[in-house]
């Protein structure tokens, strides 16, 4: 258990570099700001 939620804050940490890129290039393919809000279930869905 105790690795779980040690990989879980692994997978937060870099969560917002990564939030970041892929918000502005979802932004740019999506076209729309609120591609953030989906970013994180797609990022959680895809772990």
């Amino acid at each position: 258990m105790p690795r779980l939620t040690q990989r879980r804050n692994d997978d937060h940490r870099p969560l917002p570099r990564r939030r970041a890129k892929a918000a502005s290039g979802s932004t740019n393919a999506r076209g729309g700001m609120s591609t953030t809000v989906p970013q994180a279930g797609n990022e959680q869905a895809r772990a």
